[in-house]
Formats: C-alpha cells, structure tokens, sequence
C-alpha cells in the first residue's frame, strides 16, 4: 500500500492482517467443533458459518487499509484486489503442488503393479 501512496508502515499492515483473521479464526474455530459432533451438521452450518465470517473477515480489512494507510476508496480497492488475487493464486499452487506430490506417489505404485 505504501507504493499506492499510502501513508501506513509495517504496524498499520500488521494490525489491519491481525484484526481481520479473528473472525474467520473464529468461524473455522466454531465449523471444526460441529465437524466434530457430526459431519453433516458441521459441513452444512459450516458452510454457512465461514461464508458470513469470511465476508465479515473481508470487509474488517478493506476498512482497515483504508483507514490505517489513509487512503481513498479507489487505491484501496485496488490494493485490496492484488491482495486478494495473490492469495488466491497462493492456495491454487499449493493445492496444485499438493495434488500432482499425491498424483505422483500413486503413479509409481501403479507402476510396480504391472
């Protein structure tokens, strides 16, 4: 957000990061709990409990920027669009990296089948 042309530091970044993951902390916290007592019940309300803690998380953070950097809505918006875009790429290639390793491991015990 600095090379946007804010004003914030380390601190301003570290306490928006730390203030926007307590609830979606908490709505995992609560969603690994009902998994707990019973999958169904913990995957349905889950669900629901993740989506309204995650846009709750999201919008603790947008707010957050734009009050800790003092910027305007438009730089903030796209900060937060690059933020948001290099995280999502970061869970695809761990994902990806996660799968082909699991892909891999099976394929050579395929091989010494047959």
């Amino acid at each position: 957000m600095n090379i946007l042309g804010g004003k914030g530091k380390y601190y301003e970044s570290l306490t928006a990061a730390t203030y926007s993951s307590l609830p979606i902390s908490l709505g995992i916290l609560i969603t690994s709990f009902l998994s707990l007592i019973n999958s169904v019940l913990g995957g349905f309300l889950g669900f629901i409990i993740i989506a309204i803690t995650s846009a709750l998380s999201l919008s603790i953070y947008f707010k957050a920027i734009k009050e800790f950097y003092s910027t305007d809505m438009l730089i903030t918006f796209v900060g937060f669009l690059i933020i948001i875009y290099t995280f999502i790429i970061a869970v695809y290639v761990s994902v990806a990296f996660s799968m082909s390793s699991t892909f891999f491991s099976n394929l050579s015990y395929f091989s010494k089948l047959f």
